[in-house]
C-alpha cells in the first residue's frame, strides 16, 4: 500500500507543474481514434509546429464502416490546427484537413475529404498531451456524404 501511495504521489507531482503549450519547432507524433455515425477511424498523425499556434500535420487513417457491406477506407490527409487560446496546461484550437480515400468493398471508390474541426489539447508534461475534437467530415466521390465526428489522440512531443 506504502509503494501505492508513493506511485501515486510521484505521479501527481511530475503533472502538477504542467505548465506546458505547443512551442515552435516541436514534432508530434499522434495515434488517435475518430468516431462518427456509422464507422470509426484510426488515424496516426505526424505534426510539426510551425509557431507557437500553429501546427501543420499529416495523417494516414484506417476506417470500418458498419454497414450491409463490410467495407474499409483508407485517407490520407494534410491539415493545420491553429491554437487561439491557452492557459497553463489547456489550449484551444480551431482546424481542419483536406485528403483523399479509398473504399474497398463491392462498390469501391476514391473520395476527396474536406473535415473542418475544433477542439483543445490538454498537456499532461511538454512532451506529452491528449486532445479532443468535434467536426464535421464532407466526403465527395461516388456519393457525398455529410457527418459529424468526435475524436480524441495522445500526442508525444519531440523537440
Amino acid at each position: 500500500m506504502k509503494k501505492l501511495l508513493l506511485s501515486v504521489a510521484g505521479i501527481c507531482l511530475v503533472f502538477s507543474g504542467a505548465s506546458a503549450q505547443l512551442t515552435t519547432g516541436a514534432w508530434g507524433i499522434s495515434p488517435g481514434l475518430t468516431f462518427y455515425p456509422g464507422g470509426t477511424t484510426r488515424p496516426l498523425e505526424l505534426g510539426y509546429a510551425v509557431q507557437d499556434n500553429l501546427r501543420l500535420y499529416g495523417d494516414l487513417a484506417l476506417s470500418t464502416y458498419s454497414n450491409s457491406e463490410s467495407t474499409t477506407d483508407l485517407d490520407f490527409t494534410v491539415g493545420a490546427d491553429y491554437y487561439v487560446w491557452h492557459m497553463e496546461s489547456i489550449a484551444t484550437f480551431i482546424g481542419g484537413n483536406l485528403g483523399i480515400g479509398s473504399i474497398s468493398g463491392t462498390g469501391g471508390s476514391t473520395s476527396f475529404l474536406l473535415n473542418p474541426e475544433f477542439g483543445a489539447d490538454y498537456f499532461l508534461s511538454p512532451h506529452f498531451s491528449i486532445n479532443g475534437t468535434l467536426g464535421f467530415g464532407l466526403s465527395a466521390g461516388t456519393t457525398t456524404i455529410f457527418t459529424t465526428q468526435t475524436g480524441i489522440h495522445a500526442t508525444w512531443w519531440l523537440k
